[in-house]
């Protein structure tokens, strides 16, 4: 299992980022302290479906609806030749562990 490298982005410009392949064993170092943005591209011939789940998360009480699920992750559809991102901290309850 190999974990991301981060970039720092409090530098100050424009600073190189460069694209890694990914597998469903790699992992995110998750800082909750940190303003997190995960960039995805699909550039293969279909859609794929990352999930983002880390291993602490189980339930999460929202108000007004009751307590709701975490525990499987969320799932991100991305289509042939498309972006997403993502800004981890919006998704916080399936990033802890």
């Amino acid at each position: 299992m190999a974990a991301f490298t981060t970039l720092d982005a409090t530098l100050p410009f424009v600073n190189a980022a460069t694209p890694i392949s990914v597998s469903a064993a790699d992992t995110i170092p998750f800082n909750p302290a940190k303003t997190q943005i995960l960039l995805m591209y699909n550039g293969s011939g279909a859609t794929i479906t990352p999930v983002i789940d880390g291993d602490g998360g189980t339930t999460v009480a929202v108000n007004g609806i009751g307590n709701v699920s975490v525990a499987s992750g969320l799932s991100i559809p991305i289509a042939t030749n498309s972006g997403v991102f993502v800004r981890l901290s919006s998704i916080s309850e399936y990033c802890k562990g």
